[in-house]
């Protein structure tokens, strides 16, 4: 899938230019970097809540490049897919062979269920 953004009737659409858009503090991968170390963190710390993440997903797909990370909460999943060049040591316990399936929450919802913890 090719992704075309257009700002200011400019057509951007690598991704090198994409992740170098600026709000004037932060670019979208300075924020993307900052998301998945916060997830990742979270996902080690949180001892309370089952955590795991895998080259695979719940239909056994994958490419060995990316990863998904989940958090199971009493209210919901958060998940998200992170490149493999952000595994730490402290992950490697955490893997499975594939990841849980998807529960089809949005944003929105995958904050709401973790706030609620």
């Amino acid at each position: 899938m090719r992704c075309i953004l257009t700002i200011d009737g400019k057509q951007t659409s690598t991704a090198d230019e994409v992740g170098s858009i600026s709000d004037g503090y932060h670019t979208f991968n300075q924020l993307y970097q900052a998301r998945v170390m916060l997830f990742l963190a979270l996902m080690m710390s949180r001892k309370d809540l089952i955590s795991g993440w895998s080259f695979k997903g719940a239909d056994g797909s994958g490419d060995g490049e990316w990863c998904i990370g989940w958090i199971e909460t009493p209210d919901g999943d958060l998940r998200y897919h992170f490149h493999k060049k952000h595994l730490t040591g402290g992950l490697m316990g955490l893997e499975k062979p594939t990841a849980t399936r998807w529960n089809g929450s949005d944003e929105n919802e995958k904050a709401l269920n973790f706030l609620t913890r």
